[in-house]
């Protein structure tokens, strides 16, 4: 009876041992984050020292992190042929003129004559119901005056360009992709803009008398898919 009852109070101390052992352990709380994590890595752990090639041998498998890697590459990769996609889309047309008529006030840089203002209002009138995304001229007051009504009437500014600057003019360019621009310059610059942007030269230097040409260019992307010649 002695023994039986010294075993029953082993056994008694030992489990409350054990319970207060227990209790004093700090206890860690995993995150659900944490533990997929975890999961996601022991699976690919367990499946790399399982998985063998056809001669017996290991094969490697990507570990979490590559894989993570290369979700987020081909991720990046598609928002980038879609971003290509759309641009490939895009309608983009390119409205050019010389400016209008110039006074002759023996100034380097004259402003428009009473004709060339005519004009310019005609101009604008003519586009008065088409959206124009942006105005482009050349820094000299009778390309600006040309535009600066139907700018003014949009809520536009004119910006300027230097038309002996090819970044420049490749730089408005890329600006107006998919979009409805106007470009005012002169009659040595305009026919060469036009023949880079069809890729052949067709169009000489203006005569030194015509102020009413006006070309139209649209592309899809960067495909020429039309132009024209309007006189007004």
């Amino acid at each position: 009876m002695k023994a039986t009852l010294s075993i029953f109070i082993c056994i008694f101390s030992l489990n409350s041992n054990y319970a207060v052992a227990q209790e004093n352990e700090q206890k860690k709380i995993v995150t659900f984050s944490e533990a997929q994590n975890s999961k996601q890595k022991q699976e690919l752990a367990s499946s790399n020292s399982k998985s063998k090639n056809r001669n017996g041998e290991p094969v490697r498998i990507k570990t979490f992190e590559e894989i993570k890697s290369t979700k987020q590459k081909q991720e990046t990769e598609t928002a980038q042929q879609k971003i290509q996609t759309n641009s490939e889309n895009q309608v983009s047309i390119i409205i050019l003129l010389r400016h209008a008529e110039k006074s002759e006030d023996g100034t380097k840089d004259p402003s428009l004559s009473d004709k060339g203002k005519q004009r310019a209002n005609t101009f604008a009138l003519f586009f008065k119901d088409a959206s124009i995304d942006a105005f482009y001229a050349t820094p000299y007051k009778r390309a600006i005056e040309t535009i600066a009504p139907l700018a003014k009437a949009k809520g536009k500014e004119v910006l300027t360009y230097n038309p002996t600057d090819r970044n420049s003019f490749a730089e408005m360019i890329q600006a107006g992709k998919g979009k409805k621009i106007v470009i005012a310059g002169h009659s040595n610059t305009v026919p060469l803009m036009v023949n880079a942007l069809i890729g052949k030269n067709e169009f000489t230097n203006m005569d030194e008398n015509d102020y009413g040409k006006i070309w139209f260019l649209v592309f899809k992307g960067d495909k020429l898919i039309d132009y024209s010649i309007l006189n007004y």
